[in-house]
Order: structure tokens, then sequence, then C-alpha cells
């Protein structure tokens, strides 16, 4: 039996299709050196490529739908999305079951078909699910663990028209640069001696948090005065949803790891409160904005 096992493992290590793994004395395998930066850079640009193909080919699809067919599916996937974001919006909800709804969601999200969808209000539409969604998952962040999820979201970023904001990109790479100086310290289980330097850290997410808070502020005083209010409320709500996702992901990140992330989770309260102040003040503006009559 054990030749039998050796056999077939050296010949599985043999037909590997990673040239650089090979076998040696015992039952372990190991790397007979790193795998070039090129090689990965080259495989990882294969896997895009399929991953285009793919969703190439679902547009393809979706285009050849009957149109009526599709807007059916369509409205019916936005009745099914306003009802799981309801049941997730319980304040009970147990982890098991808001893993269900995100699941389910994240389904008829795909099904609404963002980029083949024959309305362009669908776009706006999805951003409002995201940031629901994100704000509804703040307890567990479980959207994160869906790839899905992911992919989706990128591909609503691609179809988002962008707008020069330095502000707004320098804020995006002080927190990215935060997230990872503080993920390492996690990983290693080194949070507790480095504390003092995650404290300087949240005071500094806390400045920059203030400082979007104060740009949102200032556009609400101005807003009589400014002649295009509908697309700066656009600009500060796709933000704010770059924001939820950077802040959830790194939250899932660190609460999977040990009980360390969990307890440093606990100090990042303030972030749920500074997004739930902007949330109010964006929504405020919003009617603001729709009661003027200047938006028909």
């Amino acid at each position: 039996m054990i030749v039998t096992m050796e056999k077939y493992r050296e010949f599985m290590l043999e037909t590997d299709p990673n040239p650089y793994v090979r076998s040696r004395w015992g039952f372990k395998e190991w790397s007979v050196a790193p795998e070039p930066e090129k090689a990965k850079a080259l495989l990882n640009q294969i896997y895009d490529a399929e991953e285009m193909n793919r969703w190439y080919k679902d547009f393809i699809d979706a285009l050849e739908e009957d149109p009526f067919s599709q807007e059916r599916k369509e409205n019916q996937a936005h009745q099914e999305i306003e009802r799981l974001l309801h049941e997730m919006g319980q304040p009970l909800i147990s982890k098991m079951m808001m893993r269900n709804r995100v699941e389910q969601l994240l389904a008829y999200i795909k099904a609404c078909d963002e980029v083949s969808s024959p309305h362009y209000e669908t776009i706006n539409y999805i951003e409002d699910v995201f940031s629901k969604a994100l704000r509804l998952d703040w307890k567990y962040h479980l959207l994160h663990e869906f790839t899905l999820f992911k992919k989706l979201y990128n591909i609503h970023q691609g179809l988002v028209e962008r707008v020069d904001d330095p502000a707004h990109a320098y804020r995006i790479e002080r927190f990215n640069n935060l997230f990872d100086q503080i993920e390492r310290w996690v990983r290693k289980g080194d949070v507790y001696s480095h504390i003092h330097e995650i404290e300087v850290d949240i005071n500094d997410m806390k400045t920059y948090l203030q400082d979007f808070l104060a740009v949102v502020q200032r556009a609400s005083k101005e807003k009589s005065v400014d002649p295009f209010l509908d697309d700066t409320i656009q600009r500060f709500r796709h933000q704010l949803l770059e924001y939820r996702y950077l802040f959830g992901q790194f939250f899932n990140d660190i609460m999977s790891r040990n009980n360390e992330g969990q307890q440093l989770r606990n100090q990042f309260l303030y972030v749920d409160q500074y997004f739930e102040t902007l949330e109010s003040l964006l929504n405020e503006l919003k009617v603001s904005w729709e009661g003027t009559g200047e938006n028909k």
C-alpha cells in the first residue's frame, strides 16, 4: 500500500504543471526555486483574460436575450433585493442568516446585469444597493468573504464615471497604507507591542474622515450656489461607498485573524459614527435638491 502511494505521489509531482515543484525523500514536496515575478505576472494575466472571456460571453448572451424577458428578470431581482435588504437590517439577525441573505443578494445583483442592462439608471441603483448592503453588513463584514461581491464591485467601479479629486485619491492612498501596516502587526500577533503606533494611525484616520465630513458639510452650506448640486451629491455618495468598501475589507481581514484583531475592531467604532453622519447629511442634501424641482 505504501509503495503504491509513493509511486502515485511521485507521478503527481513529476506531472505537476508548476515547473518549480519536485519531490525529495519522504512524503513532502518542496520548491526548487521561487517562481519568477514575470512568470507570476504572466499567469495572473492569463487568469484575468479567461475571466474577461467569461464575462464577455455573458455580455453577448445578455444582448441576445429578449428585452421584455430581461426587463422582467430585472424587475423581479429588484423586488428580491429590497426584501433581502430589509431582512439584513433586522437587529437580531444571526451571522449564519446574514451569510445566507448576502449570498442570495449577490445572486440577484448579478441578475440585474449592470453591464448589459438597457436602463442607465441601473448603475445608480446598484450603487445604492452596494451602499445599503455594506452599511447593513457592518457587524459581521461578510460581503468581503465572497469573491462574487468583489467582482461585481470592480465591474461597477469600471462603469462609474471617474472624477478627478486629488484629496479623495490621497485619502484612499493613506487608508491603504495604514491598513497594510496594521494588518502586518495583526498577522504576526504583535498588536499590543505596537499599540501606541496603532493609536497614532487611528488618529490619522479620524483626521482624514473628518476632512471628508468637512467637505460635505461645506457643500451643504453652499448648496444654494452650486449649479451642479446633483453631480456633487453623486460624487460624494460614490466616495463614501469607496470608503465603506475599504474599511469593510480591512475589518474583515483583521477579524478573521485572531482575537487581537477582533478586539482591535472595537477601537474603530468611530468609523461607524462618521459613516452614519455622512449618510444622513447626503440624504438631507438629496432631499433638498429634489425638493427644488431642479431635477425635473
